[in-house]
């Protein structure tokens, strides 16, 4: 048991570090995490990377090519996450409350396809994950994946607007989600615009 966390724990500092590492050589700035217990009076713990981040999309300037992070998130009432509950896979008991760490990316609307790409890049070159693995969740309206046709497979509006668009409880804000699914888990990527 004890060979296997140790094993785990490499791992995901491995997929962690990849990903820090490969924006970050493309001229991200690596933000810090957030406490979980979080100053922001809209959520009462930290969800997500947005939580730190709101900074950048109410006004202040998004920093060199963007941002990166691995930021702790604790969740409760999982199973009422459009997100979640979009993907289908939570059943247990358990997913009422969720601790994990999310990697994530922000970086200036305009950058959309750029990232789209560099995010295929990452996931097959990096990770290693068959291109056939690879299905993306979006929105017509977020158009920045159209590079990516032909090349992963692509859903456009195959869930409700509530799944791709809200505002984490602030008003003036929202976030736009484009979803990079590998067997049903999500793996990566948060467009934010405003």
């Amino acid at each position: 048991m004890e060979k296997t966390l140790e094993y785990d724990k490499k791992i995901k500092h491995q997929i962690s570090d990849t990903f820090l590492n490969y924006f970050s050589d493309k001229g991200y700035l690596e933000t810090y995490p957030v406490p979980l217990i979080t100053e922001d009076k809209s959520v009462l713990f930290t969800n997500a990377t947005i939580i730190p981040w709101k900074k950048y999309i109410l006004g202040e300037k998004i920093p060199r090519e963007g941002v990166c992070m691995n930021q702790p998130c604790l969740r409760l009432h999982v199973l009422s996450d459009p997100i979640q509950r979009g993907i289908e896979y939570e059943t247990s008991f358990s997913r009422f409350l969720g601790y994990f760490n999310m990697l994530g990316l922000l970086t200036k609307p305009e950058n959309g396809e750029k990232v789209a790409n560099d995010i295929t890049k990452l996931l097959t070159e990096q990770y290693a994950i068959p291109k056939e693995r690879i299905k993306v969740l979006s929105s017509k309206k977020d158009d920045f994946t159209k590079p990516l046709e032909g090349i992963v497979k692509i859903e456009y509006d195959t869930k409700q607007d509530s799944f791709y668009h809200w505002s984490y409880g602030t008003k003036g804000f929202l976030e736009k989600e484009q979803l990079f699914v590998y067997n049903k888990k999500m793996v990566l990527l948060r467009r934010l615009a405003n």
